[in-house]
């Protein structure tokens, strides 16, 4: 099940990467408008790092091991376009 919260988070970190926003500056500013993470603190460089990194993952497709499964969670972006 998909936290709306959590989503809409991840969904503005990919916004403000497709604006050329450098992680540190998207980690501020998410700190500016008090948005925090899972763990109710400020999302770190590294925390924004792992999500952009794993964009597959948000769009639906799960990796492990060498393969890969579609459609097994629900996806965050949407469709991911080929």
């Amino acid at each position: 099940m998909v936290d709306d919260r959590e989503a809409w988070i991840v969904r503005e970190i990919f916004k403000m990467r497709e604006k050329d926003m450098a992680y540190r500056t998207i980690a501020a500013d998410l700190e500016s408008r008090d948005i925090l993470g899972r763990n109710r603190k400020p999302m770190s460089f590294s925390t924004v790092r792992n999500i952009l990194e794993h964009k597959e993952f948000y769009y639906g497709v799960k990796k492990y091991a060498g393969s890969q499964a579609e459609g097994k969670h629900p996806a965050i972006l949407g469709v991911k376009k080929d």
